[in-house]
């Protein structure tokens, strides 16, 4: 299964900013929570996550 290939199908090309742009911006919030968790110390809980 290929997201964009079944994306482009149901909202179109030009809409795929509105599905991608938020995983990305979800990404990096992510990201940055983790790396904080694990510059505390608790690298076993970021494992997890």
């Amino acid at each position: 299964m290929i997201v964009p290939t079944i994306l482009k199908n149901t909202i179109g090309a030009s809409n795929m900013w509105m599905v991608f742009l938020p995983a990305i911006i979800g990404g990096i919030f992510a990201m940055k929570f983790t790396t904080a968790l694990s510059d505390r110390g608790f690298y076993v809980l970021v494992y997890l996550f």
